[in-house]
């Protein structure tokens, strides 16, 4: 570069300026995006998977909850002791389809116990039984002897299953097992975080004919071969290819991997997955997030565009400035000088003092020696004397100004280290609270989800309550034409043919109560700890409705033998209607139960409107903190750039301190030199 000119060699050096600092804060900004948006994609895998783990948890809870009370039940029990298959699928079909519109429970076994391990019924397809079943999750119950969960997949979905063995008066008769498919789950995901999801699963696991023909039964096109090892099952978003998953489901961390970012339609993705493990804790596929960070990706593409905006206009202003201030009076320093060296010192007659930089000084000592170099040669061993003196004090005076311009370089820097933690800190402060708005929506959603399981539980309970009253009435009923048949012995056969409809009655009502009590159980098992109660009365309504029903069967039994045992068809009747007595003060008992029961929910909905308005209140505050953190974050950042730009301006300005004091020191033994010079001249 020695041979450039002045003018080349700042233009190159504004170049290079331009470039390394267009640079440096474009990957700045870049690494600042990507780190930012790693930072989500794992929060959103976290988030993503606890979410996950909590439904399969949930439904694993309700369907271990609702399989108790149906072991419970004692008829269930009796019919599926007896082998009776029809007998049993036309007494529980009715329960099924109540727990599959209710719950969404799709699948419900009954097992036969080892060594035979067969399938005993299928309620949801009760013409397929008799094969043998080796499901992780049945084989665990057999092993552990008690309750066993997991996801497990058929030939075209995954299902949620829960398996027991099935005792009855402390018998093993076989082994009880409820599923679900869990085609729901993305949608409930997607409700609670807002992200799209797709759920993947290796083909292994999966029958490709019978793939291809469910898909072609729900009217979708065959995409078994988009991938070469994996099938999208499930998805959120119209699109397919967008949730794509080219790698070994095997080689997927079991923490989840955050993914490329993906354009689809005008809009930017953030993509990442986590495992899905089956009940024996293979993995058997993932679940694909998918995050809309579009707005998060034009801001940071237009921020990069103004940074460098920015960047370029500074760098062409201060290449200007500095061939103003710099290069021009140079050039005029240098045409100024060739004429001097010409000898034509008449050309200091249009040059003019405009500067008050060390330019200008030297342009005025120039015109000021030149003009004065006749008058004052005789004076220059002086001058050149007092030069030096000056020149040693302004290097001093320098020195000392550049110390104190380091000083304040060192503040300025641990201000902006300062700067840079608080900014840390108010980041810091900002993911909290936004952890915070996040768990308190979810409070409010199971809080939602709770009231509505209350309110179904309180009117069943107001339902069972009136069905209660009407048994009671019923039985009253009962017991005053059994008093009028003893008075009426003599027209017993008329009389017979009352009871005996009367009998249908009471079987249809034991086997209505027999029906709401099962239920009422379910409810009660659902309930936990607060429906305990409630369960006992359900389990004392149903042996109610056991006692009356075997009474009708007897008082049937003796209507046959009515011609020949009249006095015994009249002790029977006075038998009959002691228990009926007995069993209204049972009714009554349940009643009350019942009342208590539904006052017991009223106050819990009182507590639960309370907690409503404490959440609403708690996500405010903390939307109104996100806000004041956001405000804090802004101007943190603007406080640490206007510290960094002072610091760079302090760095140069000792930097130009330093060249200052160098040149002074210079100048002196410049005066120096030139005293020896002039000692050669003779005036």
């Amino acid at each position: 570069m020695k041979n450039y000119s002045i003018k080349k060699k700042i233009l190159l050096a504004t170049i290079i300026s331009i470039f390394i600092s267009t640079s440096a804060v474009g990957a700045l900004i870049l690494k600042s995006y990507n780190d930012e948006a790693s930072t989500y994609s794992r929060e959103q895998i976290t988030i993503s998977r606890k979410n996950f783990e909590h439904l399969v948890s949930s439904d694993v809870s309700m369907m271990s909850a609702t399989m108790n009370a149906l072991m419970d039940n004692p008829q269930i029990a009796q019919i599926f002791i007896q082998r009776d298959r029809d007998m049993l699928y036309k007494t529980i079909s009715p329960l099924f389809n109540q727990l599959k519109e209710r719950y969404r429970i799709t699948h419900w076994y009954f097992h036969n116990a080892e060594p035979d391990k067969t399938a005993f019924l299928r309620v949801h397809q009760p013409d397929n039984f008799g094969d043998v079943i080796n499901r992780v999750t049945y084989r665990k119950a057999i092993e552990q002897q008690g309750f066993s969960s997991g996801l497990e997949l058929g030939k075209t979905a995954f299902a949620l299953r829960v398996v027991a063995p099935y005792r009855y008066q402390g018998q093993l008769i076989g082994y009880m097992e409820l599923g679900e498919e869990v085609d729901h789950f993305l949608g409930i995901l997607k409700n609670q975080t807002g992200y799209d999801y797709g759920m993947i699963i290796k083909k292994e696991y999966l029958d490709e004919k019978e793939w291809a023909k469910n898909r072609k039964n729900h009217g979708l096109d065959n995409n078994w071969n988009n991938s070469s090892s994996s099938v999208l099952v499930d998805k959120t978003r119209d699109s397919e290819d967008i949730f794509a998953y080219a790698e070994a489901i095997d080689n997927l961390p079991d923490d989840g991997l955050v993914l490329d970012q993906i354009s689809r339609e005008g809009s930017v993705f953030a993509k990442a997955i986590f495992p899905i493990f089956d009940a024996g804790n293979q993995k058997v596929g993932g679940v694909v997030v998918l995050r809309d960070i579009t707005s998060a990706y034009q801001a940071m593409q237009k921020k990069l565009a103004l940074q460098i905006t920015i960047v370029l206009l500074i760098n062409i202003a201060v290449t200007l400035v500095l061939t103003r201030l710099t290069y021009q009076p140079i050039v005029r320093l240098s045409r100024l000088a060739k004429e001097i060296a010409a000898g034509n010192l008449d050309v200091l007659q249009n040059e003019t003092q405009n500067k008050d930089d060390e330019i200008g000084d030297l342009q005025s000592a120039i015109n000021t020696n030149i003009n004065d170099i006749k008058a004052i040669i005789r004076q220059i061993r002086k001058q050149s004397d007092d030069v030096v003196i000056i020149s040693q004090h302004l290097a001093k005076a320098f020195t000392e100004i550049s110390d104190a311009s380091e000083e304040v370089s060192h503040s300025i820097q641990e201000l902006a280290d300062g700067a840079s933690k608080q900014a840390q800190d108010v980041f810091e402060a900002r993911n909290l609270a936004s952890e915070m708005i996040e768990i308190s929506q979810v409070v409010d959603s199971e809080r939602e989800r709770l009231v509505n399981i209350v309110r179904e539980t309180s009117s069943l309970t107001d339902n069972g309550n009136i069905l209660i009253q009407n048994a009671v009435n019923r039985m009253n009923q009962i017991a005053e034409t059994n008093q009028h048949n003893v008075e009426q012995i003599k027209a017993l056969e008329n009389s017979s043919r009352e009871i005996s409809t009367i009998v249908d009655m009471i079987t249809t009502i034991a086997g209505q109560t027999n029906m709401l009590a099962l239920n009422a159980a379910i409810e009660a098992a659902r309930a936990g700890e607060m429906g305990r109660g409630f369960g006992v009365v359900a389990s004392e309504v149903s042996k109610l409705a056991d006692e009356s029903n075997q009474a009708a069967q007897q008082i049937a039994d003796r209507i046959k033998t009515v011609q020949s045992a009249v006095k015994h068809i009249a002790n029977n009747i006075n038998e009959g209607t002691r228990q009926i007595v007995d069993g209204v003060e049972i009714a009554n008992a349940a009643g009350n139960g019942y009342t208590k029961i539904s006052q017991s929910i009223t106050a819990f909905l009182g507590e639960i409107g309370k907690l409503n308005a404490s959440t609403e209140k708690l996500i405010v505050k903390a939307q109104s903190v996100m806000q004041v953190i956001d405000q804090v974050a802004s101007v943190t950042e603007e406080s640490s750039q206007v510290v960094l730009n002072i610091s760079a301006s302090t760095e140069e300005q000792a930097a130009t301190m330093h060249d200052i004091s160098s040149t002074s020191q210079r100048m002196a033994q410049l005066s120096t030199d030139l005293t020896d010079i002039i000692k050669k001249f003779t005036i």
